[in-house]
């Protein structure tokens, strides 16, 4: 059964002190729930085309026709796929969870852990939402921002002051719109948003 933690004791400095979470107790971020199904499928696609192109390219001896492309095109489609792919198949997480002992992300085709310990800050742009960035002393976790996002930030940065949490007040704003947003309905398909998610298990 879910279950929120009490808000902590604000500290002098208008922050929490430091409440660690319970061992069974976590905080977790994501996007919506095909989200990793959506990037895959569509990168995918975007392979297939590509490889199409270069043996169609191969076969008419790079001679353009109405039918295959020139070998240029072939090869710039083939560096945005794998520019599109670096990013969100390896790079962007689409989902956090904050437990006791750290931070666990994923993204489409990998998985990471940090511990609590070396996460140093929480940080958007300063104007415009474009990504998020979870920095650690090894490197950072990239998100995308979307409206559940500063109040996960709030709250992680609320249980663990020594975590600095700057969002931009866009994104913010952006929050503000986005919580009174109803959940889509395509259908007999339910659509969720992303989420911020607090309880136990």
């Amino acid at each position: 059964m879910a279950h929120v933690l009490p808000p902590p004791l604000t500290g002098t400095r208008g922050i929490v002190d430091l409440v660690p979470l319970p061992p069974r107790h976590f905080l977790r971020y994501r996007l919506y729930s095909f989200y990793r199904v959506q990037v895959i499928v569509m990168l995918g696609a975007f392979a297939a085309g590509d490889v199409a192109m270069l043996i169609g390219a191969v076969l008419t001896g790079n001679r353009p026709s109405r039918e295959t492309p020139p070998l240029w095109f072939v090869a710039f489609f083939t560096f945005v796929v794998a520019w599109l792919a670096y990013w969100f198949l390896w790079r962007i997480a689409y989902w956090v969870e904050v437990r006791s002992d750290g931070f666990t992300w994923r993204t489409p085709i990998r998985s990471g852990f940090v511990p609590i310990g070396e996460v140093t800050a929480i940080v958007t742009g300063p104007v415009l939402m474009g990504t998020a960035r979870i920095k650690t002393q090894s490197g950072s976790i990239i998100l995308f921002p979307t409206s559940p996002f500063p109040a996960f930030a709030d709250r992680a940065a609320q249980l663990y002051p020594q975590i600095e949490v700057a969002i931009g007040k866009f994104t913010r704003l952006g929050a503000g719109v986005g919580a009174r947003l109803r959940i889509a309905k395509i259908g007999p398909l339910m659509i969720d948003r992303p989420a911020f998610e607090e309880g136990e298990g």
